[in-house]
């Protein structure tokens, strides 16, 4: 061959040299792709960030910490073995602090009532005394003693006649400073239940 005859490359040379570059090329966009499960991370990152200071802005915004729980709770998988637990203990942890971010939240019912229902998985019966107790003295809503006379039947530690105490107790506790409508409202619900536990136990 000539000094002067241009190169010719080998044959097939060239086509597999292209066809490496085209995969790297190839294999190099696929690196920049986003991963979905990388969006969805990202996505719920900058939401908590965001709720994050909306709550450091206004700390008695009840939506805003109903907000930081949903997406808190939303990176728990409820396939996962411990989930169970989990989820009450976050639950617990975002609310006790919305109660120790604002006052106002103390009082709130949405607030109080999704903390004991967690709580109710993870604290036990002493805990749980305390906690009702608590919000029973904090929160004048008809909602929050009829969830905590649902809990009292759940428990009945003294039977039927424990629980007919405890209607007494809402009638006389828990119609205090409520207004007309809201008094007539527990009532109703609370005759309603009160007639099931009768049927239930068989006095009916």
């Amino acid at each position: 061959m000539s000094i002067d005859q241009p190169f010719r490359s080998i044959p097939g040379q060239e086509e597999e040299s292209s066809s490496d570059t085209s995969e790297e090329e190839t294999n190099g966009d696929s690196d920049y792709e986003s991963d979905p499960d990388t969006i969805t991370l990202s996505a719920r990152e900058e939401a908590l960030r965001r709720l994050e200071q909306e709550i450091k802005e206004q700390p008695s915004s009840t939506s805003a910490w109903l907000s930081l729980l949903q997406h808190s709770l939303s990176g728990v998988s409820s396939s996962r073995k411990d989930s169970g637990t989990t989820r009450p203990e976050i639950t617990v942890s975002v609310l006790l602090r919305a109660m120790k971010a604002h006052p106002d939240n103390l009082q709130s019912p949405i607030l109080r009532l999704k903390l004991l229902k967690a709580g109710e998985d993870i604290w036990d019966d002493s805990k749980m005394e305390a906690e009702w107790e608590s919000a029973l003295k904090a929160v004048k809503h008809p909602d929050v003693w009829m969830e905590w006379f649902d809990w009292r039947l759940r428990k009945c530690p003294q039977g039927v006649e424990g629980c007919v105490h405890d209607v007494h107790r809402v009638r006389k506790s828990g119609l205090v400073g409520l207004g007309d409508y809201e008094a007539d409202v527990l009532n109703l619900r609370l005759f309603w239940r009160s007639a099931i536990l009768f049927k239930q136990a068989g006095n009916v």
